[in-house]
């Protein structure tokens, strides 16, 4: 099951490398043709929930650190997407790492408050409560 599931992360992990300056409107290679903004949040969105899907999977199959790699490439696509912070934060302290949880929880803190103007939701907070318990 790992062996399968770990060819599939490769896969995604590739084509998320193939495809994010589509994705992010930033082609390096200028014979690449942009999308239209609506399309391309579309498919950010697809890619991000497809991410989030095979992460939960994987993270029940045991294989944490192929998810969290699946989370931040999410979060690459999505900066301000909280729930991915989450699921990165709870692995990552699900594997002995506090500090690197914190670090998560501070840039997400950062990011949120850059881009959107708002802080971590009470969800996100009682993780950080949680941890320093």
């Amino acid at each position: 099951m790992l062996v399968r599931a770990g060819i599939h992360v490769k896969s995604a992990l590739g084509d998320l490398a193939r495809h994010r300056e589509v994705l992010l409107q930033r082609p390096l290679d200028p014979g690449v043709v942009l999308l239209p903004r609506r399309f391309q949040q579309g498919l950010v969105g697809d890619v991000v929930r497809a991410a989030r899907a095979l992460g939960e999977r994987l993270e029940q199959a045991g294989a944490r650190e192929p998810a969290r790699e699946l989370y931040r490439r999410a979060l690459e696509l999505d900066p301000a997407g909280e729930e991915m912070y989450r699921r990165l934060m709870r692995s990552l302290i699900d594997d002995g790492m506090p500090a690197e949880a914190l670090q998560v929880y501070g840039r997400c803190r950062a990011m949120l408050a850059a881009t959107l103007g708002v802080g971590p939701s009470a969800e996100t907070e009682s993780i950080v409560r949680a941890l320093r318990r």
